[in-house]
């Protein structure tokens, strides 16, 4: 099964949520590939939209390569993969965590003139991805917003893999993912068109959500 881009991905997934009668207070899209697919869920569920920024931690020489998530709060989540831990030290994942911060102030900074920060607190929100890999990242979002009060969280993606659906359903009310492939090895092959999102297109989102 392929999605023709985000957008119609988008579509599929909100129909698919309808279909549970969830009541969902505010849809959060994890930017920026994240926060495309998001948008349109939020507008066919007819509930606000807005994200949650994290980033990923790599091993040296190798940042695509997640091992832990730092996210807004300056929380680190670490992935489970001993054998990677055992050959890094701590100095370097607080370390790098720090730097990837001041980064993630920085892109908050400016996103938050396009779109001020929603109320989380005693809210049921719904946490969207364009895919989910291993899910690190999503689960790093949900830990966040639980600490931010909301009151249940469910998460949602067009396409994941068993993997991170399984890891998900630990922490979340539902995981809602329409297909779930046997071989999963990168979210952008189960996208006919799956190109780099700019920030323009992030600021252009926001400042129409912020609008609407």
């Amino acid at each position: 099964m392929r999605f023709k881009n985000r957008e119609e991905a988008g579509e599929q997934l909100a129909r698919f949520i309808l279909n549970f009668g969830f009541k969902i207070d505010l849809v959060i899209g994890l930017p920026r590939g994240g926060l495309v697919t998001a948008q349109v869920v939020a507008e066919k569920l007819n509930v606000p939209m807005d994200y949650v920024l994290a980033k990923k931690i790599g091993p040296p020489g190798n940042p695509e390569y997640a091992i832990a998530i730092v996210t807004i709060d300056g929380e680190i989540l670490k992935g489970d993969d001993p054998f990677t831990f055992s050959q890094i030290s701590e100095e370097y994942l607080t370390r790098t965590a720090s730097n990837y911060l001041k980064d993630l102030i920085i892109r908050d900074e400016i996103y938050r003139k396009a779109l001020p920060k929603r109320e989380i607190k005693n809210k049921k929100v719904l946490v969207v991805d364009d895919g989910l890999a291993t899910g690190l990242t999503v689960e790093a979002a949900v830990d966040y917003l639980l600490r931010e009060g909301a009151t249940e969280v469910y998460v949602a993606a067009p396409v994941g893999s068993t993997e991170a659906v399984e890891r998900l359903k630990n922490k979340t009310r539902e995981v809602l993912v329409i297909h779930t492939p046997d071989i999963f090895y990168a979210v952008g092959e189960f996208y006919q068109e799956f190109y780099p999102i700019s920030e323009d297109l992030v600021l252009e989102i926001l400042t129409k959500e912020r609008t609407e």
